[in-house]
């Protein structure tokens, strides 16, 4: 029996949002060797142009999941308190994206 496997690699390119909007993307880093974990996020405008970035570190590791949705929420409170309004927010974190889909009507 000869099996034949075909793989897709597909080439992600950064969209700029539409005029009014700003994009923030967010990520998580673990660092296994000092036991830390860190998340950071990006602001752009419509441009495409730098806005603003943030991170921050914690002691400890945590499951992927847990330290992307971490990532998530530090991003998005940073938004609300700045007043920042029209935030498209992305993740590389398919399972967290998710999550937070299938619960938008109850945060609307």
């Amino acid at each position: 029996m000869n099996m034949q496997t075909e793989m897709h690699q597909h080439h992600l390119q950064w969209q700029k949002p539409q005029f009014g909007w700003l994009k923030c993307n967010v990520d998580v880093r673990f660092h296994n060797e000092s036991s830390k974990t860190s998340a950071g996020w990006c602001l752009r405008d419509h441009r495409g142009q730098y806005v603003m970035a943030g991170s921050s570190w914690r002691q400890g590791n945590c499951p992927i999941i847990e330290g992307e949705a971490m990532a998530m929420i530090e991003a998005m409170k940073e938004m609300e308190q700045r007043g920042f309004a029209h935030v498209i927010f992305e993740s590389d974190s398919k399972n967290v994206v998710d999550v937070i889909h299938s619960h938008a009507l109850e945060i609307l």
